[in-house]
């Protein structure tokens, strides 16, 4: 059917090429500069709407906004995706809907907290296609280090089951250490407000009802934080932490007037 579309455009285009040339050359003598103007310009539109191989274009740019859902890289990462094609319609449907939203978010970095990493190269592969940032991390350890050491994230992203010791600092349960890493981020005093205050996004292979159950302790530790919960759902994953994403980066970025100076260490001080 868009073939169709196509070709009636194109045979609209060259008629009126032809119908702009037969004009011209009756009125050769009469017409002005201005209309000669119009007239090659109109010729030049038409002549591109012939000519050039639109369905070879990967891009449509228009102001500030590229569609960008069929880029051969974002083409290519959904394509790597395991999902059936019911759910491969309803993602492209998504993004093509969170088109501005997508724009917004380049640049953004996530911190993937996952002990399966290969279990997940497709989802990681799509967000780098669209501009995000992703460190990993397949341990509360690693994902420890890299908050305090760096701890410019956006978002976090983790599992729900993994081996761990957080269960001893929150009475959590001993698998269940995505769930555990978070309550204690949001109890202990190790942490600055700053990456207590972090949004979660809890991704595993599980039902609705059941993450809503096993993350009821991160709940309770996180009172006003942001915690979303997508269960065992690709496009409920990236829909949600574009949208996430977007909101942070639409907020502007707060600084101090002057850096804080390094507090003396105990055994420096006189």
């Amino acid at each position: 059917m868009k073939k169709i579309y196509r070709r009636i455009i194109k045979y609209t285009a060259a008629s009126l090429i032809i119908v702009f040339l037969v004009i011209r050359y009756i009125y050769f003598d009469v017409v002005n500069e201005k209309f000669d103007a119009t007239f090659f310009t109109l010729i030049a539109i038409a002549i591109a709407v012939v000519f050039l191989p639109w369905d070879r274009l990967q891009t449509i740019k228009a102001g500030i906004f590229e569609f960008t859902i069929r880029n051969p890289v974002i083409k290519g990462a959904i394509k790597s995706l395991d999902i059936d094609i019911i759910q491969n319609r309803k993602l492209k449907k998504e993004l093509k809907i969170l088109e501005e939203d997508i724009e917004t978010i380049k640049g953004s970095r996530i911190l993937w907290i996952d002990d399966r990493p290969l279990n997940i190269v497709g989802e990681r592969n799509l967000l780098r296609s669209l501009g995000v940032i992703i460190s990993f991390a397949v341990s509360s350890n690693n994902a420890e280090s890299l908050l305090i050491n760096d701890g410019d994230f956006d978002l976090i992203i983790s599992d729900i089951q993994r081996l761990g010791d957080s269960y001893k600092f929150n009475e959590g349960v001993e698998i269940h250490e995505g769930i555990n890493f978070i309550a204690r981020i949001h109890t202990s005093k190790e942490y600055p407000e700053s990456i207590k205050s972090i949004p979660v996004v809890f991704y595993a292979a599980y039902d609705k009802e059941r993450l809503e159950r096993f993350t009821r302790p991160a709940k309770e530790t996180a009172k006003d934080k942001k915690l979303i919960f997508t269960g065992n759902s690709v496009v409920e994953l990236l829909t949600s932490v574009i949208t996430i994403l977007s909101e942070l980066r639409k907020k502007p970025v707060m600084l101090r007037e002057t850096k804080t100076p390094t507090l003396p260490r105990s055994d420096e001080s006189t």
